[in-house]
């Protein structure tokens, strides 16, 4: 739109607050909309793990969900320089704002975009017209792009935290690590992996992360790989086990059907990892 406004207060729309890539990513974005000097707000739609650490970093974290979004919306207007609205499910929250104020719309998933296209969610319209429509990728922008040819992208970025490369024994050591569900497509990897086991005994594969679809995927996956030792499930790790989990494997894997910018990609090559990736992965 031009130049800000003269607050020097931006908003900060999240669809939630969990410990994962979109997120964590605005965080880093109230970071440094602070450190040039802007006062922040952060808007939550499901509140999380992750507020907590907003606040502990000095950011106000409101709940504004479908039941006081409207409101919120109004009282909010001509109160900010910037308003960021951070993934595709934050539609509501962009259409509430584009007609007056000055609102980026940071779209992430472009699985949700394809999907409208069948009439279940209704909004091609606001983003052909809304003028600052920004991405994580090249392969997420070429999608986009046909509903609105002034996308824009930021690649993602993590911390760099290559240390040097690990000693790599005879055996080679697999690792995946994220959400799971039917898009990673690690029931893909098991099976790649558990045929390549039948002429490569000592290889392992550790799988980190939480099945996100409530629908039994990882209890099923289980009963799959049972009486295979050399896949070994480890849940959900954070942090030093996020760490370790890095210095435990050789190879990580990231065997996604469809993927704007995959963030564990992106810190297994920080931490000087190989990668196994699909072709339909923005960060590969």
């Amino acid at each position: 739109r031009g130049v800000l406004k003269e607050s020097l207060r931006i908003l900060l729309v999240s669809h939630e607050m969990t410990v994962t890539g979109a997120p964590q990513s605005l965080l880093r974005q109230a970071r440094y909309f602070r450190d040039v000097g802007f006062a922040v707000d952060v808007w939550t739609m499901r509140p999380g793990p992750l507020s907590q650490r907003f606040r502990d970093e000095g950011f106000d974290v409101t709940v504004v969900d479908g039941s006081n979004r409207v409101a919120a919306c109004q009282d909010a207007i001509g109160r900010y320089a910037l308003i960021v609205c951070n993934t595709y499910v934050t539609h509501g929250f962009v259409r509430q704002f584009a007609e007056s104020e000055p609102v980026v719309w940071f779209i992430r998933e472009i699985g949700f975009v394809r999907r409208a296209q069948n009439g279940e969610l209704k909004v091609h319209e606001l983003l052909r017209t809304l003028p600052c429509v920004y991405t994580v990728s090249e392969y997420a922008q070429k999608v986009l792009s046909a509903y609105n040819p002034d996308v824009s992208y930021f690649n993602n970025s993590v911390r760099d935290e290559f240390v040097g490369f690990d000693d790599i024994g005879s055996d080679i050591r697999f690792g995946y690590i994220g959400a799971i569900n039917e898009r990673k497509n690690v029931e893909g990897l098991i099976d790649a992996f558990m045929s390549a086991l039948q002429s490569h005994p000592g290889m392992t594969l550790d799988i980190c992360g939480k099945d996100v679809t409530n629908t039994g995927l990882v209890d099923r996956l289980k009963r799959k790989t049972q009486g295979v030792p050399s896949i070994r499930w480890r849940g959900e790790v954070f942090g030093a086990g996020k760490a370790a989990f890095f210095h435990s494997i050789d190879v990580l894997c990231v065997p996604s059907l469809s993927e704007t910018s995959c963030l564990s990609l992106i810190e297994g090559a920080m931490r000087g990892k190989a990668i196994v990736s699909t072709t339909n992965v923005g960060a590969n």
